[in-house]
């Protein structure tokens, strides 16, 4: 900013300073008045005689010379005054205010305005020493300048001497360099030479690592596939009490040593650097039921609900890696149930944000276990570090499954955390996106609060972008015809009420939510007897005290009763209340649910989907006048098969080649196929899987081909295979169709996945064999075929 060299012109005569200052303020305050004392003469004053008694102004100029800044005072006869030592003048400011001064003027800015007049005042002073200060320099300077333009004539000859010496060391420098970087550039040879041997036996090193965790991971899966898999197959059978106690043990032992075996592998591949992620449209959803039906056979003996909630907004379909997406969901809630000993668990998957390709997917899982110290939640996501590190510790682990998840998540773009509050209470509060969720109860809004049961608890979040699905298909919407439907709810964990609700709510039906068992049958019979009753009650099993069965029970005798007082015939379908049980399916007897009164059972943790499901067709029913008892004994007995049974109704009945050359998996695969309906004929080297499909292929639908066989492996035998194929087609025989090859391999690394379809194979299974996958696998490719 530009300032005029004269707008202080008014204070450059010294000798008339008192009088430029009092001039100044009159300016700036007209309604002041102002008297200047100098202090070296007390007498003298400049500007408005005051007329203060001089006892009053030998006070205030006492004051103001011990006193800072400017003092606030009342002067005689009403008026308001200031005072200021100015010490660059060596004199003090009086300032006398008139009666007719507004306060709100005066508080705010009288003292400021004389504060900036003095500072204004000051300023210029110093301007002015400034000036004759920057005056006297201008002439040093020009008297040096001579002195330095001499100094430089002589610099520039002691420098042309210098430099002519300096040219000469240069030149003898140069030739001492050329000599030490030839001597230099023969070691670093040397070097490198070294550095590529170092580093082709760090690589066979790396080859031979992977070749043993390859090898390794078959020779310990092959019979960790007779035992996990006999151990199921055991389940079948009649077992006692300790039989089955200890087929539990053998069973979660066998897991336990399966998922270390797995953690080992892919953490190897992590620090590799050959984890790869593969991009294909799944329902996320369906994922996450998936993962909490997992768990449960975990948590079956303890007190503890699983629940899934989904938040609205998720999308139907996403693109990316369903396998990698699932194994972090699978590791944090199998985490959350090895601490968790009573409460909850509850798995929460929503959208966090979306642009225009892409969608941002937040899981959260909260438990009510022990808990995490808060100087350890750091430390949970490092290799080979857990919360409680010593030997003893109870839990055991290996301390790489939260490292992967986290790792997983950062290569998908996300990340992963945990969160331990220090109260149950602001666990249960900020564990999800929402602290509680409104229910529609007779035309009126409630909310159904959260209870904590079990320890602190921990929440472990991770957040991965995912891409769109092209088709980007809407979520399936529930049955139009739901909508003001009424429904009463009623299960002994609130949370899961809370859930529940949520969801029928979603479909616009009327919810009706209890949290007590003493209030689900007067509420019941009061709406029964009005022309309004509900068109579904859906009861928890499980609760304290009143269990459902007996609610079940109670309900139908209600029901009974008001049929009576109407004269309602006793197979009239217009007052039958459907009723469905909620448990989880190991604990479901569906000869129990039907001698209660049970219509339906459905399994928890609810499914959207199946919930929505289930209601078309009970409500569908009633409202169609179907009769229920002839459909109810078949609907509610086809839901309740065995947890660890294969046999299905809609599963096909396929004709398989079985190629497998170890005795005990060769046996334990038959078992299983012949439990899924299959036909199986043996064959225990890739050479007679060969003759045996060339000499008869309309004899089998699909073969089960293991990768390492004697004389021909299964990769050699596929290829052998494919090539009789295509000749045959080729020969114009019509009958041969391509047959779906599988493997069945104890070898689980990425390049033996990629083995296997490159030899012409179809699909890829890692021992030891899940017989829910393997019905999958039967289901997926006979019915292609």
């Amino acid at each position: 900013m530009n300032i005029s060299g004269d707008i202080f012109s008014e204070f450059i005569d010294r000798n008339k300073e008192p009088e430029k200052l009092f001039s100044l303020l009159k300016e700036r305050m007209p309604e002041g008045c102002f008297q200047l004392f100098l202090n070296h003469k007390t007498n003298d004053s400049f500007g408005d005689n005051l007329k203060l008694p001089r006892k009053v102004r030998d006070h205030i100029v006492d004051r103001s010379k011990k006193e800072k800044g400017i003092i606030h005072m009342g002067l005689p006869g009403g008026r308001l005054g200031y005072s200021t030592a100015i010490n660059e003048l060596n004199a003090i400011l009086i300032v006398a205010l008139s009666k007719q001064v507004p306060d709100s003027y005066i508080k705010p800015y009288g003292t400021a305005i004389i504060q900036l007049c003095i500072e204004l005042f000051l300023s210029q002073n110093a301007l002015c020493d400034e000036k004759e200060i920057i005056k006297t320099q201008k002439k040093q300077y020009h008297r040096k300048l001579g002195v330095l333009e001499n100094k430089y004539q002589e610099i520039l000859e002691d420098n042309h001497r210098g430099y002519q010496i300096i040219e000469k060391q240069q030149e003898e420098y140069s030739q001492n360099l050329k000599s030490e970087i030839s001597r230099k550039t023969a070691r670093l040879q040397e070097t490198n030479v070294s550095l590529k041997q170092a580093r082709e036996a760090a690589d066979i090193a790396n080859k031979a690592k992977s070749q043993f965790l390859a090898n390794m991971s078959h020779e310990i899966r092959t019979p960790m596939n007779g035992i996990i898999g006999f151990t199921e197959m055991l389940f079948d059978t009649d077992l006692n009490e300790n039989q089955t106690d200890y087929l539990e043990m053998i069973k979660g032992s066998g897991d336990s040593l399966l998922s270390l075996i797995n953690d080992i592998l892919d953490f190897s591949k992590i620090e590799a650097g050959e984890l790869d992620f593969e991009k294909a449209d799944f329902d996320p959803e369906l994922v996450a039921h998936d993962v909490c039906e997992l768990i449960l056979p975990k948590v079956h003996s303890k007190p503890i609900e699983v629940l899934c909630t989904i938040d609205n907004s998720l999308p139907a379909l996403v693109k990316g890696d369903p396998l990698r997406f699932r194994q972090i969901l699978t590791n944090l809630i199998g985490n959350a149930a090895k601490f968790t000993e009573s409460g909850e668990i509850e798995l929460f998957l929503g959208v966090e944000e979306e642009d225009e390709t892409r969608v941002k997917l937040h899981a959260k899982i909260r438990d009510t276990g022990i808990g995490i110290a808060e100087d350890k939640i750091s430390t949970i996501f490092t290799p080979f570090h857990q919360a409680d590190g010593s030997t003893s510790r109870k839990y055991g682990g290996t301390g790489l499954g939260l490292s992967i998840c986290k790792q997983i998540s950062n290569m998908m773009h996300g990340d992963a955390w945990a969160e331990s509050p220090l109260n149950c209470q602001s666990n249960i509060e900020n564990c999800r996106f929402k602290n509680n969720i409104k229910i529609q109860n007779n035309r009126q809004s409630s909310i159904v609060n959260r209870q904590c049961k079990g320890g602190p608890g921990s929440t472990f979040h991770f957040t991965v972008w995912l891409g769109k699905a092209q088709d980007n298909k809407t979520r399936k919407s529930a049955p139009l015809f739901l909508s003001g439907k009424k429904i009463l709810v009623f299960d002994d964990n609130p949370t899961a009420v809370n859930t529940l609700s949520h969801m029928l709510s979603s479909a616009g039906m009327n919810v009706t939510a209890l949290k007590k068992n003493n209030h689900v049958i007067p509420t019941f019979q009061k709406t029964l007897q009005t022309e309004d009753p509900f068109d579904c009650c859906m009861i928890g099993i499980k609760n304290p005290g009143l269990s459902g069965h007996e609610l079940a029970k109670q309900i139908r005798g209600v029901e009974s009763s008001i049929k009576d007082l109407k004269s309602v015939p006793a197979n009239s379908e217009s007052q039958h209340i459907h009723l469905i049980a909620l448990s989880y399916l190991m604990d479901h007897d569906a000869q129990k649910c039907k001698d209660a009164g049970f219509d339906n059972f459905l399994s928890k943790p609810v499914r959207r989907d199946k919930l929505y499901r289930m209601l078309e067709k009970s409500i569908g029913m009633r409202n169609a006048d179907c009769g229920l008892q002839g459909r109810k004994d078949h609907d509610i007995q086809n839901q309740t098969k065995h947890s660890y049974s294969l046999l299905d109704e809609d599963t096909p009945c396929a004709r398989v080649l079985l190629a497998e050359d170890n005795p005990v998996n060769q046996k334990l695969a038959k078992i299983m196929l012949n439990k899924a309906g299959c036909q199986v004929e043996t064959a225990v080297t890739g050479k007679e899987a060969v003759e045996k499909f060339t000499t008869s292929p309309a004899d089998f639908d699909l073969i089960f081909m293991d990768m390492q066989m004697p004389e021909m492996d299964g990769t050699e035998a596929t290829h052998r295979i494919r090539e009789w194929e295509e000749s045959a087609i080729c020969n114009s025989q019509s009958a041969i169709k391509r047959i779906p090859i599988i493997a069945v391999t104890a070898n689980a690394m990425k390049e033996d996945r990629k083995k296997c379809f490159e030899c012409g194979m179809d699909d890829h299974i890692t021992k030891p064999i899940k017989s829910e996958l393997l019905l999958k696998v039967i289901e997926k490719w006979v019915s292609k075929a």
